[in-house]
């Protein structure tokens, strides 16, 4: 329900910010459902900042989390990620890719996403594809850092520290250590990290990084909480038999407390 009449401030800033920094992590309410007004319809996060990031430039999204590996917001953009993951072995720029409505891999298999999500299981091979492709093309990926990821991010277990020291050495050698002008000249690109807290995310991969950015999405106001409930108070079923029953249709937007 997390919308405003008159723009979101903290979507304008994921915005802005995605366009400069290389890793922006955003915070907080990113488990609500968020209003997509194009579409007039209430997306999740992953959904609506695909289709904003796309319509602010971006030319290909992807989604990562540690149980299904790589996935997509619609299957043109995973056969646009799979002609990227590609295109250093040919001789063609990224227009040329993203203009070629068929796809064609010179042989390579598009059936489905099954062998992407495979191929790129392994987060340090996804890093090291994804800064080949940002040379020259503007693309997002969007990981979910939930708390599965850690028991605890200040003491992690042995196999949690070998993994997230093979991801922040995998960043710092394919991203940060490739710092120069032509970096002013590359399509904007972004690694995004969605987590409720911050405290779930080690430090190491934000802390004294100027190309680090922290977000925090706050959670809707008793106004927007009002406009959700009477936008879509048909969707609510409530029991007749309830001695409250008769109350709920003029007072229903008291009880938007209960939605935090």
């Amino acid at each position: 329900m997390s919308e405003n009449e008159n723009g979101n401030l903290w979507l304008e800033l994921i915005l802005q910010e995605s366009a400069i920094k290389d890793i922006v992590i955003i915070t907080g309410n990113i488990q609500d459902e968020y209003l997509d007004r194009k579409e007039d319809k209430y997306l999740d996060l992953n959904t609506f900042l695909s289709n904003e990031l796309i319509k602010n430039g971006f030319k290909c999204v992807a989604f990562w989390n540690n149980c299904t590996g790589l996935t997509f917001p619609s299957k043109k953009m995973a056969n646009i990620f799979k002609r990227l993951s590609h295109s250093y072995h040919l001789d063609e720029t990224s227009e040329e890719i993203i203009e070629e409505e068929d796809y064609d891999l010179d042989g390579l298999d598009l059936k489905d996403e099954t062998d992407l999500e495979n191929a790129y299981k392994n987060v340090n091979d996804l890093l090291e594809i994804y800064s080949i492709i940002r040379e020259d093309y503007s693309i997002a990926l969007i990981f979910d850092w939930t708390d599965f990821w850690t028991t605890d991010p200040q003491r992690l277990r042995p196999e949690e520290q070998k993994f997230f020291l093979n991801f922040c050495t995998t960043i710092n050698s394919q991203l940060f250590d490739s710092i120069n002008t032509s970096d002013y000249e590359r399509p904007c690109s972004s690694l995004i990290f969605l987590s409720r807290q911050l405290g779930l995310i080690p430090p190491i991969l934000y802390s004294n990084n100027s190309r680090a950015k922290i977000i925090t999405i706050p959670l809707p106001d008793r106004k927007l909480r009002k406009q959700f409930m009477d936008r879509h108070y048909n969707f609510f079923k409530f029991n007749r038999k309830s001695p409250l029953a008769n109350k709920i249709n003029p007072n229903r937007s008291d009880y938007t407390d209960l939605f935090t």
